[in-house]
């Protein structure tokens, strides 16, 4: 299939059975909950994922989504392009029963009513793959001005001066 839009409803089950395969680009802006902290919903989301069974019977869902987007850096707050890349494998089950039959390092996604929205898992993947700060390489940190920079140079007084001065006092008496 390829096309610009993901289907809307799967029905997983039966595409693992015919072996079906989705390898679409998508528009950005599709994808709302990606774009929440977004400063921009342009570019596109490049998507590919393929249904199959394997020798046990078990329905999966693999794949691939990458896209590029624009992000506020947590350094200098300027925009900074983040590239996403998510690979997933997951095994479909029809409830948590199943599941827990399920290696434990084996990710899974519960498909009770045997419909699957595609973009919603597509887009969680998307999301799991955000850096938690986004940053470029090499930049400033926005709120360190020319004071803080001057005034972190200047020389502190020395707190025994005070001291100093007081037993000096002292032995003059």
């Amino acid at each position: 299939m390829s096309a610009s839009t993901l289907p809307l409803h799967v029905e997983p089950f039966k595409w693992a059975d015919r072996g079906a395969e989705v390898d679409v680009t998508v528009p950005l802006k599709s994808f709302t909950r990606l774009l929440g902290g977004a400063l921009s919903d342009e570019g596109v989301v490049t998507v590919r994922c393929d249904f199959a069974r394997d020798a046990q019977g078990r329905a999966w869902l693999s794949g691939t989504a990458a896209a590029t987007v624009s992000l506020t850096c947590q350094r200098c707050l300027e925009a900074v392009q983040v590239e996403l890349d998510a690979d997933f494998r997951l095994a479909l089950v029809g409830d948590e029963a199943e599941a827990e039959a399920l290696p434990e390092e084996d990710d899974y996604l519960v498909v009770g009513d045997d419909s699957l929205v595609l973009q919603e898992v597509v887009e969680d993947e998307l999301i799991l793959a955000l850096p938690l700060a986004p940053t470029h390489d090499d930049c400033e940190l926005a709120y360190v001005s020319d004071a803080a920079e001057s005034a972190s140079e200047e020389k502190r007084e020395n707190p025994f001066q005070v001291l100093a001065a007081i037993k000096a006092q002292d032995q003059d008496k």
